[in-house]
């Protein structure tokens, strides 16, 4: 056992473990990536200049993309924000990939992982972009609330075709009275009010639409019919809209 100025390096088994001091208590960790001695100290210098600065999170490590999901969830709830369907079709994709990965490991390299795996997956740099940056708010909000230490920048993908404006409520409903069809006015009307690109819209199936006590549609036909945060509730208008289609 070596001493290394407020804090203590030594072997258990086949891991390092670091002793350091918070207001007196004794913090002991077991450093799962360090290989060798050299590396435990390396994590021991980190950690008392994280004590000596008050950046210091205990259980920092626990912290993992569940719980990612709970705080933004409950941030959307809590100040009542637009867009609760649209950020869960987000963190689905996200779940997918970083669901077993705790929060601190989620640093630039790991996002050009996910980056490279969603091209794989044909989406387009707008959606990676939308995606990451849906994740990127959940790691600040845990940072905001004390649950991490640091918030990495995300590099965003190029290729992203910028907006040039968006329509109020008022202008949409002027163009909207220059178009002929009802189906025509349904359909756009839809995607204005849920975000969706047109041909999702246009290949959504009768057999996603459940019309019961708090109709909704299911977002992915391959899945199951049993309702998850990802799918969209209908109400107001859109309810009108797929009763009169």
């Amino acid at each position: 056992m070596r001493k290394n100025g407020l804090g203590t390096v030594y072997r258990r088994g086949q891991s390092w473990v670091i002793d350091s001091y918070v207001s007196g208590k004794r913090i002991r960790e077991t450093i799962k990536t360090a290989r060798s001695e050299s590396a435990a100290r390396a994590k021991l210098k980190e950690r008392i200049s994280q004590i000596h600065t008050n950046t210091f999170i205990r259980y920092e490590e626990k912290l993992g993309f569940e719980g990612l999901v709970t705080m933004i969830e409950d941030e959307y709830r809590l100040k009542q924000r637009r867009g609760m369907v649209t950020m869960r079709v987000h963190v689905k994709h996200l779940w997918e990939f970083f669901k077993h990965r705790p929060a601190i490991s989620m640093q630039p390299a790991v996002i050009v992982e996910y980056q490279k795996h969603r091209l794989e997956q044909k989406a387009s740099p707008a959606t990676i972009n939308r995606e990451t940056a849906c994740l990127h708010h959940m790691l600040q909000i845990a940072y905001d609330m004390g649950k991490l230490s640091r918030v990495p920048k995300f590099t965003k993908l190029e290729g992203e075709r910028a907006s040039e404006g968006f329509l109020t409520f008022g202008d949409f409903n002027r163009v909207l009275a220059e178009i002929n069809g009802t189906w025509r006015k349904n359909l756009i009307e839809f995607l204005f009010l849920t975000g969706w690109r047109s041909g999702k819209a246009k290949s959504l199936e009768w057999r996603q639409i459940f019309l019961t006590e708090s109709p909704w549609v299911k977002t992915d036909p391959g899945s199951s019919t049993k309702k998850s945060g990802s799918d969209l509730p209908l109400t107001g208008k859109l309810l009108e809209i797929v009763r009169e289609q």
